[in-house]
């Protein structure tokens, strides 16, 4: 066998150079655009009708002028923000900033998606201490990871319930009036949206923590929705009591977080009624390493695994942890092991790497 120098596929020295250099640069110029987006800059710039300088980006934020200042500078040395031409020069030093209006859409979006970035790294120093041998195995989320869902599901809100509602006779069903819960609920964007939508059913909104459930009660109340409960569940083990209790149940990229996937999902089978409807959000990255050399994706949810879901799932010392990259093969594996008929996996442009697993729960 050759060594690893004399593999041909192995990229050459000079290659290797730059791509660990721009993966500094670029980790910094990620890290300053979530800042840009939690401290507000982004929202301003998103809003402005013309060029700002950093002092009225920072009075319109309610931030310090020098720092919002130093900001810019990454943000505009890594073409995320523009310079408007002839400011920032010998001749005229005060910088002018804008973002062209066919940008604004795009840069929200994906400073949301950045805050990925800033959460995971709110836990450097206590993932750094899972690593040796002798250290804890599970590191729980923090606030801001249990919140990433309020940031990044509403970009797939529209396209998500068109899919959760292309199952035959599902919208009537609701409109009708039926169970259902979420596991997982974070602090309910999508059972709040559901609620709203379908008054006369009633909905059960979930977490293990009280915080973010909080927040989804605070949530329904603001939007004067009746028909949701809420309880601290453990999406891992679902109560007994629930036995054929729901007519649909669903997770958001909750599934692979767990201790023991299939175990879940048995209990979400168990707290179905016969015929009910299971709907699975979750990631569909190849479980394959080889597939996933250079693909970017892929290093996103390999880092963000590493930082959050892992350590959140590995709460048992036989837990599964799985990861983000657990694949589309492996939930399949999952969902048919725990006795669901798996009806339809479907993907969309407007969901990225993720997929809706539809499934249902045999009739007797």
């Amino acid at each position: 066998m050759s060594s690893a120098d004399d593999n041909k596929d192995v990229i050459s020295l000079e290659q290797y150079g730059v791509i660990l250099g721009d993966t500094v640069k670029y980790g910094a110029l990620g890290l300053s655009l979530a800042m840009a987006q939690e401290t507000g800059v982004v929202h301003v710039l998103c809003q402005a009708d013309t060029p700002l300088t950093s002092l009225q980006v920072a009075q319109q934020a309610g931030l310090k002028e020098r720092y919002v200042r130093e900001l810019l500078g990454s943000l505009v040395a890594g073409h995320v923000v523009h310079l408007a031409p002839g400011t920032g020069t010998k001749d005229r030093p005060e910088g002018l900033y804008f973002v062209p209006q066919n940008h604004r859409k795009m840069l929200d979006k994906t400073s949301k998606t950045a805050r990925y970035l800033s959460a995971s790294a709110r836990q450097f120093a206590a993932i750094k201490d899972v690593f040796p041998l002798d250290g804890p195995s599970c590191v729980r989320f923090n606030d801001a990871m249990l919140e990433m869902k309020d940031h990044i599901g509403p970009f797939k809100l529209e396209r998500l319930i068109a899919i959760f509602l292309s199952v035959p006779g599902f919208r009537q069903k609701l409109e009708s009036g039926i169970d259902v819960a979420e596991l997982g609920s974070g602090t309910g964007w999508l059972i709040c949206k559901l609620a709203a939508m379908f008054p006369k059913s009633r909905f059960t909104a979930t977490g293990a923590v009280e915080g973010p459930l909080s927040k989804a009660r605070d949530r329904a109340k603001a939007e004067g929705l009746t028909n949701i409960t809420f309880s601290i569940v453990d999406a891992g083990n679902p109560p007994r009591d629930w036995n054929e209790r729901f007519d649909w149940m669903l997770a958001f990229m909750t599934v692979h977080d767990l201790p023991h996937p299939q175990k879940a999902l048995e209990g979400v089978r168990r707290a179905l009624k016969p015929g009910g409807i299971f709907s699975m959000v979750d990631e569909c990255v190849s479980s394959l390493l080889a597939d996933n050399v250079g693909v970017a994706d892929a290093t996103f949810y390999y880092m963000v695994s590493t930082f959050n879901c892992i350590p959140e799932s590995y709460q048992q010392a036989d837990s599964e942890a799985l990861g983000a990259c657990w694949g589309e093969d492996r939930a399949r594996q999952t969902v048919t092991a725990a006795g669901l008929k798996l009806l339809e996996v479907s993907k969309a442009e407007e969901l990225g790497t993720a997929a809706v697993f539809s499934c249902q729960k045999p009739e007797k």
